[in-house]
């Protein structure tokens, strides 16, 4: 097991990870992954999510390293996951958004269809969303 220590506002972060495991991954596929805090650096709960580009996401207690779930969405990814209001936004190559609840339990909120393909990590800002499709560039918002 490898620690990783992060600083913020004076509090050290402890990361624990299989270095082993994490190289494998890394060898066989590209791999994305995002720490997200729930309630902020003050709560306890901490998680991490992987992403592979074979349509797999994992998600981890960041702190002990135990796996909470994993999710086989079966098509390419490409795009990195992005963490806007308490959601994990994932775009396949395809076209559909995975949209899910940053937990440890895994709850799927909607799979909404771009109606063409996309490689691209999704743009975010207050209200809305930019996303660029395999022929156009979308902007959704509020």
């Amino acid at each position: 097991m490898e620690h990783l220590k992060s600083q913020k506002n004076g509090e050290n972060i402890d990361v624990r990870f299989n270095l082993t495991y994490s190289v494998f991954i890394l060898l066989s596929s590209v791999i994305f992954a995002i720490l997200t805090f729930s309630g902020g650096f003050d709560q306890a709960e901490k998680y991490l999510f992987l992403v592979t580009s074979y349509g797999v996401v994992v998600c981890y207690d960041a702190k002990t390293g135990s796996k909470y779930w994993i999710k086989e969405f079966g098509n390419t990814i490409y795009s990195s996951p992005v963490l806007a209001e308490g959601k994990i936004y994932l775009m396949n190559s395809k076209g559909t958004m995975y949209i899910f609840t940053a937990d440890k339990t895994f709850s799927l909120i909607g799979e909404p269809q771009l109606g063409e393909g996309s490689f691209c990590t999704p743009a975010f800002f207050e209200g809305g969303i930019v996303i660029r499709g395999d022929k156009n560039l979308y902007c959704i918002s509020k």
